[in-house]
């Protein structure tokens, strides 16, 4: 398994969690990880989903409030659940996974926004990404 597939994995993760708010986040990550254990074989695939899923839900306020600074006319509650999963993905990238530089966690964003989102996804994922570094 590459990096790009941990990601989605991860990608798809963040964005399920919300819609199971009876269950811990924790709960969410170990299931999509042994879900996903064939896929995630490799010892640094799996270090990186642990740590991305994990950190993004610790620091689920902050990563938001960073994004809600970097909106221009816009609000969370008007972004597409795709399209925040993908922002809450690259943004606990930037800010805390440090063997990622930047323009990977922008670049991966995108690619994400297009193979998930709709038309006009990659464009705001990454003028929000932008605006961020």
């Amino acid at each position: 398994m590459s990096r790009k597939t941990a990601r989605e994995a991860a990608f798809k993760t963040i964005f399920e969690i919300p819609f199971h708010s009876t269950q811990p986040p924790e709960n969410i990550i170990e299931f999509n990880k042994e879900y996903s254990k064939d896929d995630i074989n490799q010892q640094n695939d799996s270090l990186y989903f642990d740590s991305v899923t994990k950190q993004c839900y610790k620091n689920i306020e902050k990563i938001d409030c960073e994004i809600s600074k970097n909106l221009k006319s816009w609000s969370l509650e008007r972004i597409s659940k795709i399209n925040l999963s993908i922002l809450r993905l690259a943004m606990c990238e930037i800010l805390y996974i440090d063997d990622i530089p930047y323009q990977v966690s922008i670049n991966e964003a995108v690619e994400l926004a297009k193979r998930f989102g709709d038309d006009d996804s990659p464009a705001f994922i990454n003028g929000v990404l932008a605006s961020v570094v």
